[in-house]
């Protein structure tokens, strides 16, 4: 049995791509977070969190595409480092509202 945890949001900003990436980037650099750049897709982040006293870190999928004029879809996927974690302590849900924080989404 091989239980997955695993959080997911999708939500529209009203940015570019390239403004929201920024944004983005400045975020991740204060928390301290590492971040991997796809070379594919430049709209396409890999975060890994730090180890904490609840978990061993997690990694972040953060999508960007464009929407419209000044506005973008941003995806994301926030699941444990270990396969084996059972019980994430609310770690990923957490993980997404910090994302969503810093471009004032609420819901």
């Amino acid at each position: 049995m091989n239980a997955i945890i695993n959080e997911q949001s999708k939500f529209e900003v009203f940015l570019s791509p390239d403004e929201a990436l920024e944004k983005l980037m400045n975020t991740i650099e204060l928390k301290g977070w590492r971040k991997i750049l796809d070379p594919v897709n430049p709209q396409s982040l890999k975060i890994r969190t730090r180890v904490s006293f609840r978990s061993w870190g997690e990694s972040m999928l953060i999508e960007i595409s464009k929407s419209g004029h000044n506005r973008s879809i941003i995806q994301i996927n926030s699941r444990p480092l270990l396969f084996t974690t059972i019980l994430d302590y609310g770690k990923n849900r957490s993980n997404i509202n910090k994302i969503k924080e810093v471009f004032n989404i609420s819901y």
